[in-house]
């Protein structure tokens, strides 16, 4: 399934804008910070400090119901923490499902999301906003579920976890 992503910024905000090819934008999930990894979801990992142990974690399911985390892990990345409780408080983020809506089977031609990142909320970023050329280290996943379980990233982990930010992508901010 195709899947496009694209990011820009401003001197407040990261924005991140994904489109989803699906025949069934399906989810149940509703509510802010529920387990929006239990079902169809979109998700950005972004390590503002580039150390590998820390990182903020947002998902958004094609209902719009978003969770946000802050990620702990240890130096040798055996043990990773998700701090639920942390929150992004002016996070926002919109989806539109084009087709028969975010309900499981509905036909669907596809979903987007569009969520905007206060720049304020990554507590490890050196400078806020980003220095052109500053780099940062970043991830964005889909998982689907039409039948099986199907999962895609921008930078694949090669491991069953998606929380491997020494694997992740380079986000570099220019002019």
């Amino acid at each position: 399934k195709t899947t496009k992503v694209r990011i820009v910024y401003d001197d407040s905000n990261l924005y991140i804008g994904f489109e989803c090819q699906d025949p069934d934008a399906a989810s149940t999930i509703t509510g802010r910070d529920s387990p929006v990894s239990d079902e169809e979801y979109v998700a950005a990992y972004i390590d503002a400090d580039c150390d590998s142990a820390t990182y903020v974690l947002i998902e958004v399911a094609p209902t719009g119901a978003m969770s946000d985390a802050f990620v702990v892990t240890g130096r040798n990345g055996s043990e990773t923490k998700v701090m639920r409780d942390w929150d992004s408080n002016r996070l926002r983020a919109s989806v539109s499902v084009y087709g028969g809506g975010a309900r499981p089977g509905t036909d669907d031609r596809f979903w987007t999301v569009e969520m905007a990142i206060p720049f304020k909320d990554f507590l490890t970023a050196p400078h806020i906003p980003p220095l052109s050329g500053q780099r940062w280290r970043a991830d964005f996943f889909r998982v689907e579920l039409t039948g099986v379980r199907e999962y895609y990233a921008f930078a694949p982990t090669e491991s069953g976890s998606f929380h491997k930010p020494g694997r992740f992508a380079w986000l570099i901010f220019g002019e």
